[in-house]
């Protein structure tokens, strides 16, 4: 959020000023209603008619600078087109799995499934055998279901997952040791397109 950054909203017939964090809870929003791999990047936001003071200030080098340090730029193509994110970036781009914001939303939405599942297995059972194949099960039953998500054009949340190792903990007898693999698809942020003219 930007101090003094106002966007345009329509309310019933009458186009509003507001300030700019009506932007941020609109991609609260948009967060909250979409899957979790849907990349933001040209995505319009619903609902935000018009972003003020954001536009035609910056060139394309200098608003692929400022984005890849972390900021989100919201942009429009033309004065009636919905406002969009210029790059889906965070503040982290040490790699391309940590800057990309669909693929940090896909593995905290796989976590927090993940953690959620587990959490019935801590403090009632005991630790052995069949508590870990059930646990496993589970797991298995749970990477399925993220599977069989398919959404039209950006695919499943992920697109492989297995449990590399479940087991009780050599030092904390007390503890079981988890390990899952997972491959999160990654944005289309670019197509290398060749033509070959044929004489």
């Amino acid at each position: 959020y930007i101090p003094n950054q106002e966007v345009v909203v329509t309310v019933g017939t009458t186009d509003v000023t507001v300030p700019g964090f009506y932007l941020c809870a609109a991609y609260g929003g948009m967060n909250a209603g979409n899957p979790p791999h849907q990349g933001f990047t040209n995505l319009g936001v619903v609902g935000i008619k018009t972003v003020r003071y954001g536009n035609r200030y910056f060139n394309d080098d200098q608003m692929g600078l400022i984005a890849g340090s972390g900021a989100a730029i919201v942009t429009q193509e033309t004065e009636t087109s919905l406002p969009a994110m210029y790059l889906q970036t965070t503040t982290d781009n040490s790699s391309i799995q940590r800057r990309e914001l669909s693929v940090t939303k896909t593995l905290d939405y796989y976590s927090i499934g993940l953690k959620s599942l587990m959490s019935k297995y801590i403090g009632p059972y005991n630790l052995y055998p069949a508590t870990l194949t059930s646990l496993k099960n589970d797991i298995d039953g749970y990477h399925a279901k993220l599977l069989s998500q398919n959404y039209d054009k950006i695919g499943t949340p992920i697109l492989t997952g297995v449990i590399k190792s479940l087991a009780q903990d050599a030092l904390e007898p007390d503890t079981a040791r988890l390990t899952t693999d997972i491959t999160i698809p990654m944005p289309l942020n670019q197509i290398m397109a060749t033509v070959e003219v044929i004489s």
